[in-house]
């Protein structure tokens, strides 16, 4: 015989809980909000702004707690180049 498996969300610890089989003895398995692993915490940067570089973020394989903001090109920038022959100013 197939045992009665029941599901019920929430509970004091909102937790997931499915028991299977009868009152009396029931196999109890609780799944808990969250799990896998766990990250580090990155701690670096979150603000930056455009370079003629390219900028990396090293938030691989970590937890980032907050945005990261991407500001825009300061309105008094100008980009200056040379090309052996002419300066030009963008």
């Amino acid at each position: 015989m197939i045992p009665d498996i029941k599901i019920s969300i929430g509970g004091s610890d909102d937790a997931l809980r499915i028991l299977i089989g009868d009152a009396d003895e029931p196999l109890r398995l609780t799944i808990n909000e969250g799990g896998g692993e766990v990250l580090p915490v990155y701690d670096g940067a979150t603000e930056v702004t455009p370079t003629d570089f390219a900028q990396t973020l090293n938030t691989a394989n970590k937890a980032v707690k907050s945005n990261i903001i991407i500001n825009p090109i300061p309105s008094n920038y100008g980009k200056v180049s040379y090309n052996g022959a002419f300066l030009t100013v963008e």
